[in-house]
């Protein structure tokens, strides 16, 4: 996002053609997320715009730069931290999940006929991040954490039926409040999310958590050199080495 336009660039630094596009009249309030919600398998790209009078909408564009969809989020309702793309279990497309200031996580995605549909599927009653498990991991799990409470509460999904609400299935108790949305661990040497979830806490630390506990992982906590402006991320930031690193903005 550059100058409240949304702007897509090639590898080699050239604005792809269809770009920037502006959101309306809106103001952008997200960075983008990329998502394949139609599963064709071409990705699309969504954003969170705010008009002049409060209202935040969520839209869709697709990767030529034209409007595929929008959805106003509720009435009142604001957004701090970005939108996030998750797999839906037993399919080959994404959805996307929005949290709100208040503490409503909101599910956006198409339905069979093509119709972008908007599901309240949890409350937490107060200002939250979520995190979705990766792709490698079946989509299984949300975790969601609190920037003023030093807990996570770790939701799953129906397999069978993918429609149905979440279900709370464990409440972690964490030494410090986790400030923005987490990620998980490499999941190209295993098979599984016992490998950990990471993210930054209150205290200015870059934690590694255990999937099943919550309790810390060996190495962990690694103290930043300065406040983070956002979560971690997983990329291989250094090709001389194997595997992925961690990436955080300081």
């Amino acid at each position: 996002v550059e100058s409240n336009r949304l702007a897509v660039y090639t590898h080699a630094g050239n604005l792809l053609a269809g770009f920037p596009v502006a959101v309306g009249t809106d103001t952008i309030v997200s960075s983008p997320a990329l998502a394949d919600l139609i599963g064709d398998p071409l990705r699309e790209i969504v954003v969170i715009g705010r008009d002049q009078a409060g209202l935040h909408t969520l839209y869709i564009y697709n990767g030529d730069g034209s409007l595929r969809g929008s959805s106003a989020l509720p009435s009142g309702e604001t957004t701090y931290y970005d939108p996030v793309a998750r797999l839906r279990p037993g399919l080959t497309q994404d959805e996307i999940l929005v949290a709100t200031v208040s503490g409503k996580i909101l599910r956006f995605r198409y339905d069979s006929a093509g119709t972008l549909e908007q599901t309240q599927v949890a409350d937490v009653a107060r200002p939250a991040a979520v995190t979705a498990e990766p792709r490698q991991g079946g989509g299984g799990e949300v975790w969601v954490s609190f920037p003023q409470v030093a807990e996570l509460k770790v939701y799953t999904v129906d397999r069978v039926n993918p429609v149905n609400p979440w279900t709370l299935d464990r409440t972690l108790t964490v030494a410090s409040p986790i400030i923005h949305g987490m990620v998980f661990g490499d999941y190209t040497a295993r098979t599984n999310n016992d490998g950990g979830v990471y993210g930054v806490n209150a205290a200015g630390q870059f934690v590694g958590l255990a999937t099943s506990t919550g309790a810390l992982l060996g190495g962990y906590p690694v103290t930043l050199a300065a406040a983070p402006l956002s979560g971690p991320v997983l990329a291989d930031a250094n090709t001389a080495n194997p595997g992925a690193e961690f990436v955080i903005p300081l």
